[in-house]
């Protein structure tokens, strides 16, 4: 098993400990510093540990802050509480105009650390989701949770009738929202880019990217061809969000962010 593939299989107990000890310590406006700080000072402590480890050869290696803070706000968003984070929204009116499609609107994103992000800031747009494509384990009592908002959204199990489901709530001019990738960073002509195409629904691509004083880019932005016309205008399009992300990993504060290996999509 990788290294990732065991961080995960033991911190989400971890995290959500040490999340509750933080909510009992700290008034919620301090969360998010705290964790930030946190994040830090474990990040430097697990690359010193991974040095002499077995994984100090595994490219993959998620000992970053980035990663850190994704687990740390999962594990504080399960306490359903609301707590400010620092978000810097750039791209907003490419969610404006697709919303406005009668047609509906998919927002698409990949496995990036803090890939669940670029939800946040669709409510203060009054932009949410009807639904989020995701698997049972994400739920917080049946819900979706949106980070720092102490609510969540409807979700949709990524089975094999998601996709119908999907396409009802495009055809009555709702929207979607889902992870596009396989899990392992590698884009692919996704179902759901047909779909969009069949009912004529547009696609908004997001990126969060965290910034090194804390705060969190949250980009949002209109692909190449958002109806998906053609199977090459997916394809262009697919290549600029790709183009995008290799921008994500290389401004990253710790220039390691990766995609989380453990996590798959099956729709």
């Amino acid at each position: 098993m990788s290294l990732a593939g065991n961080l995960r299989q033991y911190s989400p107990r971890i995290f959500t400990f040490f999340a509750r000890l933080v909510a009992i310590v700290l008034p919620q406006r301090l969360w998010y510093p705290a964790i930030f700080r946190l994040s830090r000072l474990q990040a430097l402590i697990l690359r010193v540990a991974i040095v002499i480890s077995p994984y100090r050869t595994d490219r993959r290696r998620p000992i970053l802050v980035s990663w850190l803070m994704n687990s740390w706000l999962q594990a504080l968003s399960t306490l359903e509480r609301p707590f400010p984070i620092p978000i810097r929204v750039r791209g907003h009116d490419a969610i404006i105009r697709a919303s406005a499609n009668p047609n509906g609107m998919a927002i698409c994103s990949v496995h990036l650390p803090l890939k669940h992000m670029g939800l946040r800031p669709l409510a203060d747009l009054n932009r949410s989701p009807d639904a989020v494509i995701t698997a049972q384990r994400e739920l917080v009592n049946g819900k979706f949770p949106v980070w720092g908002l102490g609510q969540g959204l409807p979700p949709l199990n990524s089975d094999r009738h998601v996709l119908l489901k999907v396409r009802t709530i495009l055809r009555r001019g709702g929207s979607i929202a889902a992870l596009i990738d396989n899990g392992r960073g590698e884009l692919f002509p996704h179902k759901l880019f047909h779909l969009i195409r069949s009912v004529k629904a547009q696609v908004v691509f997001v990126l969060a990217q965290l910034q090194p004083n804390g705060e969190i880019l949250v980009e949002y932005f209109t692909p190449p061809d958002p109806f998906c016309k053609t199977d090459d205008s997916i394809s262009s399009n697919l290549l600029v969000l790709k183009a995008r992300i290799d921008r994500v990993l290389q401004a990253s504060p710790d220039n390691q962010l990766i995609f989380d290996p453990a996590e798959q999509t099956n729709s």
